[in-house]
């Protein structure tokens, strides 16, 4: 409800609008009731909130509009409606009448001057108000003295914003976005249809907008369905074909993050929407706003009905319907002299990081080291070339010695360029070039007396955003009652009405036979709207120009740049990068197998075969099938057996460089190579870096447990790319002599897996595995077989032989298969259900790994065992590797009845954890192991949940990553080859897995892979990076290099990292201050390998039965030595 101070105000503020009386019109959708009002001696009658459309509640909530037809009786249309759902910003409350919101707010206002009468047929102007998408409402803007001043038909219009109007769930889905949009068109068809009945004519009609509703009005004169709705088009900084990202992957990721802070996030993107469909609007508005990051730009998206993929570039095509449709148009279209001021915002988030202060001035290293690399990234795809280009295009100016004002006039002249001055330039010119319509430019460039947007820095020069707003529609309305315009004010405003008004009835702004505003055409001429009126030509031109050629030609120039090599299969064409002032050739998208579909899929893959062509290597593939949204579909594929390259440039083949084959991670279920650049690790090392794909899930570890189909499919393609690296890497200047894997969690399992096949011989030299290793159980484990068994029953496919199993398999689409596996994976949580491994992996298959690889490990004589040793290991773990529990709970979390956020109490280890353990890992009935676990990991007396979490997740970590690293290291010492471990402590500044829980203590799982990539091929621009982790990180690149070269982290010499011993255990501490330490967790890892094999064996007569009878006999064979050996050294 309104004070009574704002209700005084308004009254005030209106006291030049006096309401005399009402009126009744009688319309084709029925009889409505206004007010009649006397403005400036002229009457006006206000037909105040019409609704054009439907409530757009209930299902109706992410709907186009619908209609909203005729009524019955007389429709009270005399006091102005609530505004769509949006925060109001405090400095325009007094300019809005009705601070009521809600979602049932799509209407309209209509203001007529003087007598309503069919036959006067008046111009028709319908203005759609800015906001960023997010704001404003129709009722700010009272048309009352445009259309008294000019005899014309004002109407604005309401349509539905930010997560109500735009609200973008991908292009699979049937919510594609845009209803914004759609609700002002169907406003446009409404006045279209109906206001002869208002003394209108419906065939001149102008649109006209400001910021956002410029940018809206350029949309809707390039959209075809428009095709007749209106005649001209007035665009007020804002033009569409300013440089947004219409991919829409911000804006489909801020309606996940949405939904997420509802709880309303689902499998299925529709059901999400439905649940969303169900929350009240405040909340859901308010979620929104909480979810959207400080950087989001909002996009439109291209989804197929009002935005199609190619309606920007049909604009260059004769007779496209974009262009079709503005050739009916005149177009006015222009910008303020301060646009920049909205700069002064965008920046203010930036402060702290970029180290400046926004309101004193922007210096030139924050424009040219940060703003325009950010919009190179954005516009251009990060074309570093053009950074130092566009700097000294826009420095190049000043003086040597500028001032902080001149330094800070260079980052406006830029930001106002591609945000505003630029775009609309683009659409004039196309306007002006591919039609014969009129078309004319101005620039308002009075600095006026009162602004709108009032928080203005000392350094802006010109009038604001939305500055010359009062101008258009009145001084009198908008000035605040103890702000006087000034005479001249005055004059200008009447001046700008006229010449809008003049447009909107005629196609020309001049009034009379003047002609001082003259069309925009090949000359570019354009009108400063300043005191006096002064016309002009080229306005910014030279910057225009730069924009206009030089930037495309020189992106062009930089993207095009690739580099071939011949290998033994065929040709393939690299792009050339440059990453940090160096030159790097990334071969992308290289097939090593032949597509793993049909007859191939559930089969070791085949190599693939020569090319005569040459193959274009400069995009990357898809990912193997996983899961991912249905807007992402498009990514994954089953034909995705792929590797990436990356070599220092130029290429020699007598270069021989160390090769690093990096294995990703991602639970055996999800990943790709594409997703970690090796471009800065190969360069600060100059190695050869090489990065794969494998099948995942289904697709990968599928197994029957027999030769048909014995599983590990994702292992066998590893291994193939490892040998087309060796049989090819030397056409890249690599070294197949010097092949070292390495990779993370699911990757370090993998490299290590690897690391004891013996078909693998000669392959590699070195293995380095990061948070995983062979011995881990949560990957590798035998849930494999019961999971594949329950695929084949899901999907209707048990048959009678092993053949014909496999034929209705490989005859189900990939999506059906992978959505299978899903409903498995992912089954309602219960209690009984409880794991702590994955569903599906790698198993002993009898051929690519002959045996258990703890039995192998223990036995010297073993040809895995004799793999294992013949090569060069280096592994670790984080400190908080363990950080992957809080997700292994999250679904169980009301059915223990605890909250994961806050902590995992001991009786969860007791309870639950420790039984898990003894049930899936040791396959017996065993209470006093349990029990021992229990006891192991429970505080000793009454403790915090900090405290208890702490001992959960020392329990997870040690059952996930510690102890089977440790184990195989001291497998690994006994060999003459380097043994080397390490400890990340590090807890960085940033984390690839940003949800951690608050009890969580160090680095996280994953966290250390940034550190030896290069920080800045992770880190976000807005997170610092420190001098610390600068250091760290270029010690850890250096260590993983020196071993990949020499088989020692150190380098050719022993140094700071001693090696691993059974006897001393010495492992190196990877923190900002890097020290060596010895036995790692010592009296965890003497309780598990010490302790428990004696519980083991006391329990060993009360064996588990397997239910599952889909295990071959040497699996069940495994299993029993297992619970014979357990986890001993």
């Amino acid at each position: 409800m309104q004070s009574a101070g704002v209700r005084v105000f308004c009254l005030l503020l209106l006291s030049t609008i006096t309401q005399t009386s009402g009126i009744t019109i009688s319309t084709r959708i029925g009889r409505i009731e206004g007010i009649t009002a006397d403005v400036n001696n002229v009457t006006v009658h206000q037909f105040l909130g019409i609704p054009f459309a439907k409530p757009p509640l209930g299902e109706l909530r992410f709907r186009k509009p619908e209609p909203y037809g005729n009524w019955t009786g007389t429709l009270k249309a005399t006091a102005f409606g609530p505004s769509c759902m949006q925060d109001f910003y405090e400095n325009d409350k007094r300019l809005i009448p009705n601070l009521n919101i809600t979602e049932d707010c799509l209407q309209l206002n209509v203001f007529v001057p003087g007598n309503i009468d069919k036959r006067n047929w008046r111009a028709v102007m319908v203005w759609v108000h800015g906001g960023g998408f997010t704001n404003g409402q129709a009722t700010m803007f009272n048309g009352s003295y445009l259309s008294s001043r000019s005899d014309v038909i004002v109407v604005t219009i309401n349509y539905r914003l930010n997560v109500f109007g735009f609200l973008y769930a991908g292009m699979d889905s049937n919510y594609k976005g845009h209803y914004g949009l759609f609700d002002q068109q169907l406003a446009f068809k409404w006045v279209k249809d109906n206001i002869e009945d208002f003394g209108g004519n419906p065939h001149i009609i102008t649109i006209f907008g400001e910021s956002a509703g410029g940018v809206s009005v350029t949309l809707q004169s390039i959209l075809a369905s428009n095709l007749g709705l209106f005649q001209r088009v007035i665009a007020e900084s804002g033009s569409v074909l300013m440089p947004v990202d219409l991919d829409g992957t911000q804006t489909s990721e801020l309606t996940k993050q949405t939904a997420k802070l509802l709880n309303c996030s689902r499998a299925n993107m529709e059901d999400t929407i439905a649940c969303l469909q169900t929350i009240d609007a405040p909340s859901l508005m308010a979620n929104y706003f909480k979810a959207m990051p400080h950087f989001f730009k909002f996009s439109f998206t291209f989804a197929g009905e009002l935005l199609i993929h190619s309606l920007f570039n049909d604009l260059a095509k004769n007779n496209s319907p974009p262009l079709t449709m503005l050739r009916s148009l005149d177009v006015i279209a222009g910008t303020n002299e301060g646009e920049a001021g909205l700069e002064f915002f965008d920046l203010l988030g930036y402060q702290k990081p970029w180290k400046f202060n926004v309101s004193k001035g922007i210096p030139e290293r924050i424009l040219c080291k940060h703003i325009i690399p950010m919009a190179n990234a954005e516009i251009y795809k990060g074309c570093d070339d053009l950074n130092g280009v566009i700097c000294d295009s826009y420095v190049k100016n000043s003086p040597t010695s500028a001032s902080l004002q001149d330094q800070t006039q260079a980052a406006m002249d830029f930001y106002a360029d591609i945000s505003m001055n630029y775009p609309t330039f683009q659409f004039l010119k196309i306007q002006s070039d591919k039609t014969t319509m009129n078309t004319y430019q101005y620039t308002f460039d009075h600095t006026p007396t009162w602004e709108l947007i009032q928080e203005r820095p000392s350094w802006l020069r010109g009038p604001n955003h939305a500055s010359e707003l009062a101008f258009v529609f009145g001084l009198k309305d908008w000035y605040p009652r103890d702000v006087q315009p000034t005479s001249a004010e005055l004059v200008l405003s009447h001046q700008m009405m006229d010449m809008w008004t003049n447009f909107a009835k005629t196609g020309n702004p001049n009034n009379g036979n003047t002609s001082l505003w003259r069309p925009f055409n090949r000359n570019n001429h354009y009108l400063s709207l300043d005191i006096p009126l002064k016309s002009g030509v080229s306005l910014y031109g030279k910057r225009m120009e730069f924009l206009l050629k030089d930037v495309p030609e020189i992106a062009r120039a930089c993207k095009n740049q690739t580099y071939v090599v011949s290998t033994s299969l065929g040709k393939i064409r690299g792009t050339i990068v440059e990453v940090d002032s160096q030159k790097i050739v990334q071969f992308r998208k290289i097939p090593y197998a032949v597509p793993p579909v049909g007859e191939l899929r559930f089969a070791k893959p085949l190599p693939i075969t020569p090319w005569n062509e040459t193959m274009d290597s400069t995009a990357f593939g898809p990912s193997c099938m996983q899961t991912v949204n249905k807007e992402d579909s498009h990514l994954v594929s089953e034909d995705c057996l792929h590797l990436n390259i990356y070599a220092p440039f130029p290429v020699l083949l007598s270069s021989e460089k160390p090769v690093m084959i990096w294995i990703h991670g991602g639970g055996f279920t999800s990943g790709q190579g594409k997703s970690t650049d090796g471009s800065r690790l190969s360069l600060k090392g100059d190695v050869i870096v090489v990065t794969i794909n494998y099948r995942l899930n289904v697709f990968g570890f599928f197994s029957m447990g027999n030769p048909n189909a014995r599983g590990n499919f994702g292992l066998y393609d590893q291994q193939l790319a490892i040998k087309w690296v060796y049989e090819n890497i030397h056409a890249f200047g690599g070294d197949p002599n010097k092949i070292t894997l390495f990779g993370e969690s699911a990757g370090g399992v993998s490299t290590t897996i690897q690391g004891v096949i013996p078909s693998n011989v000669g392959l590699f030299k070195r293995v380095i595995g990061e948070s995983g290793s062979v011995l881990a159980r949560r990957d590798y484990q035998t849930k494999t077989y019961e999971t594949s068994k329950q695929i084949i029953k899901n999907i209707h496919c048990e048959k009678s032989s092993d053949t014909e199993i496999l034929g209705c398999l490989r005859s189900q689409n990939a999506s059906v298969l992978l959505q299978t596996w899903q409903q498995i994976d992912w089954k309602k949580p219960s209690k009984a259900s409880y794991s702590m491994t994955t569903s599906i992996g790698p198993i002993t298959d009898g051929e690519l790994i002959p045996e258990s690889p703890e039995t192998a490990l223990k036995n010297p004589k073993s040809s895995m065992y004799r793999q294992f040793t013949s090569v060069d290991l280096l592994v670790g773990t984080n400190t908080a590797d363990s950080g992957l529990l809080y997700f292994n709970l999250k679904p169980y979390a009301q059915i223990f009845n605890i909250n994961v956020t806050e902590g995992v109490p001991t009786r969860i280890v007791c309870d639950e954890m420790a039984p898990s353990i003894v049930r899936e890992i040791f396959s017996i009935k065993c209470p006093a192991l349990a029990e021992a676990i229990c006891k192991q990991y429970s505080p000793k007396s009454p403790a915090t949940l900090q405290v208890q979490s702490q001992m959960a997740a020392d329990l997870y970590g040690d059952f996930l990553e510690d102890v089977p690293t440790i184990k195989s290291l001291n497998y690994h010492a006994q060999s003459v080859k380097s043994t080397f471990q390490y400890l990340f402590s590090h807890r960085p500044n940033w984390e690839i897995i940003g949800d951690r829980p608050p009890w969580l203590v160090g680095a996280n799982h994953a966290s250390e892979i940034p550190f030896v990539f290069g920080l800045k091929s992770f880190y976000p621009p807005t997170i610092p990076i420190t001098q610390e982790e600068e250091t760290l990180a270029e010690r850890m690149m250096k260590y993983w290099i020196n071993f990949a070269r020499y088989g020692n982290p150190n380098g050719n010499s022993s140094g700071y990292w001693r090696p691993y011993t059974v006897e001393e255990r010495d492992y190196l501490n990877l923190d900002l201050n890097i020290t060596m330490s010895s036995s790692l967790y010592k009296d965890r890892v003497d309780f598990w390998t010490t302790t428990v094999p004696d519980i083991v064996r006391q329990c060993q007569p009360h064996s588990v039965n397997s239910s599952t009878t889909f295990l071959p006999n040497s699996l069940v064979l495994f299993v029993n030595v297992l619970a014979v050996i357990c986890i001993l050294i």
